[in-house]
């Protein structure tokens, strides 16, 4: 191939060194210039490949990368987990004490929780209650217990008193029918005639309204159920017409449409 290709340039060349003889003088110098240019580049290529240029040393060392400090183990997904639950504890109990606030008594891990598993924290600003459970139910809704705990020592009772008695049991149909639908019949006639159409019952059973933007006491019942006992007489006020409805505080009581 080299041949051919060096052979190709020799005729090429005596092509050009003829026609050099029969250009004008001006031109003939130019042709001149092009061939020798030729020439030096067919020796430079054919050189070129045998000229062995000395090799430069290898570096041998190796650059070695610092390696940067093993960053602590942190799961990120459990700690968001975990912060968007303590969204939702706060909202719930917010709902019903706008001023509430609350820490883990231990703080718990996620897995605990995804369990189904109760864990308890302490609340302040929520009325009597000093500590609740949570719990995540297996539909991942949020369950909330209200507790109140206190030190033995600030219960007033030692391990050796003997307990107070527990109070008796009440059959509220028969206080309605002999205590309360007298009291409220009497009372709702007239508060009626008046305008009114609501009334209140605390749990030391005073029946209060609502006077130029004040309470009033009206009346009192005698041996009024306790606040256990609210659920079954919303259902006996309903059976008498009369709609109840169970506060944080009292028991709410309305008539007509």
């Amino acid at each position: 191939m080299k041949s051919k290709g060096m052979l190709f340039f020799k005729i090429v060349t005596a092509v050009l060194l003829v026609m050099a003889l029969f250009v004008p003088d001006q031109n003939r110098n130019l042709f001149l210039g092009i061939i020798a240019f030729g020439l030096i580049g067919t020796v430079f290529l054919a050189l070129a490949p045998r000229i062995q240029l000395p090799k430069l040393p290898r570096c041998t060392k190796r650059i070695r990368r610092a390696k940067s400090p093993d960053k602590p183990p942190f799961d990120d997904i459990r700690s968001a987990l975990l912060c968007q639950l303590s969204h939702r504890v706060t909202d719930k109990l917010r709902s019903a004490y706008p001023d509430a606030t609350w820490d883990w008594e231990k703080r718990p891990s996620t897995e605990r929780l995804l369990n189904g598993k109760a864990v308890r924290i302490c609340v302040t600003h929520a009325g009597e209650f000093t500590h609740a459970e949570i719990n995540i139910d297996a539909y991942g809704s949020l369950r909330l217990k209200m507790m109140r705990i206190q030190p033995l020592s600030q219960t007033g009772q030692s391990p050796d008193e003997t307990p107070a008695p527990e109070p008796p049991v009440v059959d509220c149909s028969s206080w309605y029918e002999l205590i309360g639908a007298n009291v409220l019949s009497h009372l709702i006639t007239d508060l009626n005639a008046r305008g009114y159409s609501t009334l209140s019952i605390n749990e030391g059973g005073e029946i209060i309204i609502v006077e130029n933007e004040k309470p009033v006491v009206k009346d009192t019942f005698q041996n009024f159920p306790g606040k256990n006992y609210w659920e079954e007489l919303v259902s006996i006020f309903a059976d008498n017409e009369l709609k109840a409805e169970i506060t944080d505080t009292a028991l709410q009581i309305s008539w007509g449409n």
